[in-house]
């Protein structure tokens, strides 16, 4: 998507790309090997953007969610639903008791897309209730 939308934000020297990674691209998690490394990527990815394309406005973030509500576990079956919240116990959990809404994080994308986030860029930002911060 980037790639497609790069050519009209350096014209227009103007723009704004924001990623949305995972806390897992931030802490080793248990079986998550390739999930992990795909969204490391992405971090690594939107850093390279940021530097890259500073010179014509573009501004380049990434969110890194964990824990959100609603939780949609996708296409896990009960057996690895159960393996994943065993990882999570064993990583010790979030600092915060309570998970962040999905509505809090589009704020939070929002800011970035907007105005008041002119002056972000090339962050990593965790919305991961203090997760990542042990």
């Amino acid at each position: 998507m980037a790639r497609a939308l790069l050519p009209s934000m350096m014209e227009r020297r103007d723009g704004a790309v924001i990623n949305i990674g995972s806390m897992v691209a931030l802490v080793g998690f248990r079986g998550s090997t390739a999930y992990a490394a795909a969204k490391g990527g992405l971090v690594s990815m939107t850093r390279t953007i940021a530097v890259d394309y500073a010179e014509y406005g573009i501004r380049s973030n990434c969110v890194c969610p964990g824990g959100m509500e609603p939780v949609e576990y996708g296409n896990l079956t009960e057996a690895q639903l159960a393996e994943l919240m065993q990882a999570v116990a064993l990583a010790g959990g979030p600092l915060i008791n309570r998970r962040a809404h999905v509505d809090e994080v589009a704020n939070l994308l929002l800011f970035l897309a907007g105005p008041s986030g002119r002056s972000l860029s090339g962050a990593v930002i965790p919305f991961d209730g203090g997760f990542t911060a042990k």
